[in-house]
């Protein structure tokens, strides 16, 4: 079922009086599903990680963009679309390094304020200009002082009336915990962990969580660090959703995730690539979208000052439109797209709708010299060794294949030509 709180912010979010800020609007024609059961099996086919190609009515797709001439000024003009009216605070992130700034999402949905960024050293005059504006009571600025300096949390006070409060842990590890324990303790039943390794799923997870009041916890790839883990263990949630492949999380951390936790659900949500992840990510959660945020994939923190709003969020290749992405349009049944950055980071054409072309198949392989080639006969194919199984793509080849015999079965179980 679609959230009611990710409904509700999203029509209050991205409803609100765009004011002064500069917009660009157009309308472009998107393959969409309007029919409920074509919608249902849009998503279905997403779920399990089909190409979704089928023909559909045309529909008209509003479009906009908020963005600055930075990822600084960006920020800025998200946090102006966003909180026309002013802001009771900010969270502030390095807008420079992702470690620190991926759990930063979902802390500022739960305050219901915006996420601006700095620079290590310095307070970019746009992103001074807007705390001016916000004329916030307090700032929460995450990261440790070779993060954010002391010197810019020091200005930032100058902007804030009740002053800054610095979050920060050893790690990102630690400071994503140390947020989770001290804003979401006794309020959140689920809990998002995604690698701290990368930007790209984390911001999907952050995404997600900051549409449900759910913290953000990051993990290595290969084990569950110790900070995690004891955030775990305080907020005590029911549900635990690891965004990302086994590439990125493995099974080992699935497998610590669920140890000592009788009763509580781990489940893994991903896709082939970052755009895929995200698209399941946002239709597991939700039937219906009629407004989106998008945000290239390539880069962090555009997404990511969008990601604070708890709007659903979708990820675009700098240049084209992901099939994975168009598809999750016409199932949501979206009717306004808005991109974050500017063209130099998410292009008109991604933003109107230009779908990636799709790759090219790969070649099939072919045999080298030293391997026999299989061998057409009245009754069937013939191949010579594994090597020549191998050599036309077949391995392991299983009883009932063609060409399958038993000498190519050295243990007799049944599928031949398994190792090398």
């Amino acid at each position: 079922m679609a959230s009611p709180r990710l409904h509700a912010r999203a029509d209050t979010v991205l409803g609100t009086d765009l004011g002064g800020w500069t917009v660009s609007t157009t309308t472009r024609t998107a393959t969409t599903k309007t029919a409920r059961g074509v919608r249902v099996a849009v998503a279905a086919g997403l779920a399990l990680g089909g190409l979704l190609v089928a023909a559909a009515p045309a529909q008209a797709l509003t479009t906009d963009r908020w963005w600055g001439a930075d990822r600084f000024a960006t920020a800025a003009a998200v946090s102006g679309k966003a909180f026309a009216g002013g802001a009771k605070g900010a969270v502030v992130v390095n807008g420079g390094s992702s470690a620190d700034a991926l759990a930063a999402a979902p802390l500022a949905a739960s305050l219901h304020v915006p996420l601006l960024t700095v620079t290590g050293t310095q307070l970019p005059d746009v992103t001074r200009a807007e705390l001016a504006r916000l004329a916030p009571e307090r700032v929460w600025v995450v990261g440790g002082s070779a993060v954010v300096s002391d010197d810019v949390v020091k200005q930032v006070g100058q902007l804030a009336r009740e002053g800054v409060t610095r979050l920060q842990g050893a790690d990102r590890y630690e400071t994503a915990a140390m947020i989770a324990k001290d804003h979401f303790a006794g309020s959140a039943t689920e809990v998002y962990v995604a690698s701290g390794e990368g930007f790209a799923d984390a911001l999907s997870a952050g995404a997600a969580g900051a549409a449900v009041g759910a913290p953000l916890l990051l993990t290595a790839p290969g084990s569950l660090p110790g900070s995690t883990a004891a955030a775990l263990g305080a907020l005590q949630p029911t549900r635990i959703t690891v965004v990302g492949g086994t590439s990125v999380v493995s099974d080992d951390v699935l497998a610590q995730l669920e140890e000592g936790r009788p009763g509580v659900v781990v489940r893994r949500v991903w896709g082939d690539d970052r755009y895929e992840t995200a698209a399941k990510v946002v239709l597991e959660r939700t039937e219906t979208a009629s407004r989106v945020l998008l945000a290239s994939g390539a880069n962090f923190p555009d997404a990511l000052a969008g990601a604070a709003l708890g709007q659903p969020l979708l990820l675009s290749r700098p240049d084209c439109l992901p099939q994975v992405t168009a598809d999750a349009f016409a199932s949501l049944g979206t009717e306004s797209v808005t991109g974050l950055g500017g063209a130099g980071v998410l292009s008109d054409a991604a933003l109107t709708g230009k779908v990636c072309a799709a790759a090219a198949p790969a070649p099939a392989p072919q045999p080298s010299p030293s391997s026999p080639p299989a061998v057409s006969t009245g009754s069937g194919v013939y191949y010579a060794n594994c090597d020549a199984v191998r050599a036309a793509g077949k391995a392991p080849i299983r009883r009932g294949d063609p060409g399958y015999r038993s000498g190519l079965d050295s243990d007799g179980d049944g599928v031949g030509c398994e190792r090398r």
